[in-house]
Parts: structure tokens; sequence; C-alpha cells
């Protein structure tokens, strides 16, 4: 097996279940604003903006839409897949396969700035400082690196994990790094030193967001052990141990529900979606079996919950009640990325992008924009 295929497998922790055909109940195709991928293959990653969506794809390809979905550039002939990405304004950063990181300006000119290496693994996530300037990168072989976007330079490398590092979140001046050796770690990337190792997970941590509600920014990990934690950024004290899942958390988001506060959403390979509440970190909701499979991905804001799934259907979720609001039939292998919009241009779309079934012909698409303002 090839290492790119190795990577895109891993992601999920059971083969997909067959997908249902789609009914007229669930009809995706009315939904569809525009169509963003036909190429029939798979979707690595998404990353969207205010002004940008982008899709990494498995025939080395990154394809740039507007916002609202219309195609901008296409960056192809590159040797590596693009594993990670991300965006801040017109500056995209991808993270490759065989360890390399590409910063792309998407601007006017639209073109490759500069090439970074140093990595020697897959960049599994990317960051970016506060300044916009700093990027921060995370791989398999053990190492963030902090990155100078103006000169390309590497301004230093952190060390310390005893494993692959399988997700990273920035914010101001910290970084923190989810593992395989079952830890997490806080950095500073002023001081380029590790300023706390979370420890108490009993298994590889898969993943990692920050989040403040103007008061504590906390920290959430989510880990093959079936719990999340979370953590103090500032301290790096343990604040709550979220039991509940009954397999690995796949993900964790973060979605705000007015004079109600926010609510932490979680979801695992056991396939439920559990609604915590942030004040106390007690269960509001579960949803069992959201997905037939794993719940591959999650994305959260305004009340709502977008789902999906290894099963090959995406739902939206009302985050106060927990109760099913949509059902977009996607006849499809597994659903790898969602992501509600963002930005006027983005009110009331859901980005799709999912694995295709190889009996579908090619130019089927199921990588799509989405209007979900309508049943």
């Amino acid at each position: 097996m090839s290492s790119s295929r190795a990577e895109l497998e891993s992601v999920h922790t059971s083969a997909p279940a067959p997908a249902a055909a789609p009914t007229s109940e669930h009809d995706t195709d009315k939904h569809i604003r525009h169509k963003l991928s036909s190429s029939g293959v798979v979707v690595i990653r998404v990353s969207v903006s205010e002004k940008y969506i982008v899709l990494s794809l498995d025939d080395k390809t990154i394809h740039v839409f507007s916002a609202a979905g219309e195609p901008i550039v296409v960056f192809r002939d590159y040797p590596q897949n693009a594993w990670s990405l991300a965006l801040r304004d017109d500056v995209l950063l991808s993270g490759e396969i065989g360890g390399g990181i590409r910063c792309w300006d998407l601007a006017e000119q639209r073109h490759l700035v500069r090439s970074l290496t140093g990595h020697t693994e897959t960049v599994r996530a990317l960051g970016f400082a506060d300044d916009a300037t700093t990027a921060v990168s995370a791989s398999r072989d053990a190492l963030l690196k902090i990155w100078d976007l103006g000169t390309g330079s590497c301004q230093g490398t952190l060390s310390g994990h005893g494993d692959s590092i399988l997700d990273l979140a920035v914010v101001g001046e910290y970084a923190v790094s989810a593992s395989k050796d079952g830890t997490a770690k806080m950095w500073s990337l002023r001081g380029l030193r590790n300023v706390s190792t979370l420890s108490g997970h009993t298994g590889p941590v898969y993943r990692v967001i920050c989040h403040s509600d103007g008061i504590l920014e906390r920290v959430f990990t989510g880990s093959m052990d079936h719990d999340v934690r979370i953590w103090d950024l500032s301290t790096g004290r343990p604040l709550a141990v979220l039991k509940g899942h009954e397999s690995l958390v796949t993900q964790i988001c973060v979605s705000g529900c007015g004079v109600d506060g926010s609510v932490v959403v979680t979801g695992g390979a056991d396939g439920n979606i559990i609604i915590w509440s942030w004040q106390d970190h007690s269960i509001l909701h579960v949803i069992s079996k959201a997905h037939d499979g794993v719940v591959t991905s999650l994305d959260a804001r305004d009340g709502h919950i977008l789902s999906g799934g290894s099963d090959g259907t995406v739902k939206m979720w009302d985050s106060r009640t927990g109760k099913l609001q949509r059902h977009l039939g996607i006849n499809t292998e597994a659903v790898w990325n969602v992501s509600l919009g963002r930005g006027a241009s983005q009110s009331h779309a859901a980005i799709v992008a999912s694995a295709q079934r190889s009996s579908y012909p090619v130019g089927e698409s199921h990588d799509a924009v989405l209007d979900v303002s309508e049943p």
C-alpha cells in the first residue's frame, strides 16, 4: 500500500457502511448550489473561510472556489497529495504526505509563493499565529515547526512527543499538539518551548481544539480511550473529563447558542453525537447512532450541527434540542468532510466533501455547496 493511500485510510477506524440509495424525501439535488468537484477522486481535506472554499483531492490537486462555490483556480502537477490545509485571508498553506509545505497566494496572481521543507513525514496539521506571518506545522515525525512566511525560514523546531502528532490547535501565542503518545502539549510560540504537558488520557489523542468564552480559554482533547478532557490553556490545569462515548472520539466542536451560552459537541467512532453543557460539562443530549458507522466530520454554529458519516449521509441537528433538522441523502461511500458556511455569501450553506463509490461513472460528483435554508 502506498503511503498516500495508507494516510487516506487511517482517517477511518472502521470500514464504511454500504450507502443507501437516496430517496425523494432525502433528495440532495434540489439543495445543490454548486458542485465543487467532478473527477471521481477522494477529497482529503476541506478548508473554508469567508472568502474561499478549498479542497485537497487525492489526485495531487488543490481546488480553490469562491465562498459561493464558483471555481477560481486549480493547483496541479505536484508530487504529493496535500493532507492538511490552513487559510488566512488570501494565504493558503498545504501540508503534504511527504512532509513538504507549500504557501500559496490566492489573490490576483494565484500562484505558489514558496515551499517550506524540514519535515520528514506527513504534515498532519497547520495553523497561523495571530500575526498571520507566522505558521505552525505538526507532523507524523513527532515535530512541530515554526515558520516565517515572509522568508520561508524555519524559526524553530519543537520536539518532545514520543510518537506522531495527530492534530494541532493554534491560539494567540500558543500551540497545542495532540499525539499518538497519549499526551497533548502546550507550546509557547514566542519562547519556542514546551510550557505544559497535558497528561491523563490512556490512549492516543486524536483531536484538539481551543475555545474561549471571553473569560477562560479552554483546550479540549479527544482520545482513543473514549474520553474528552478539558484543560485551562493558561495553566495547563485539568478542568473536567467528559465520559459518554463508547469508542474513539473522532470530532470535537463548540457551538454558541445565544442567551443559553455555548455547547460542546462531540462525535465518535461509535456513531454517536453527544451535546454537552459548556457551563457544568453535563450531558444535555445523546444522539444515539446519529450515523451508521463513524462520525467522520462535525461542524457547529448558530445553533446548528452538521455531521457527516462513514455511512455516506449528511445530517443537520438542532444543537439546543439534539433533534434532527435535515437529512441530506448522499449516495456515496463515505462523507469525509463537512462545513457550515462562513460569511454572508455562505448563509444557509453546507459544504460537503465525500469519498466516491468506485461504481459511479466518471463525472458523478457529491462534493458541493448545498442550500439548507429550505427542507
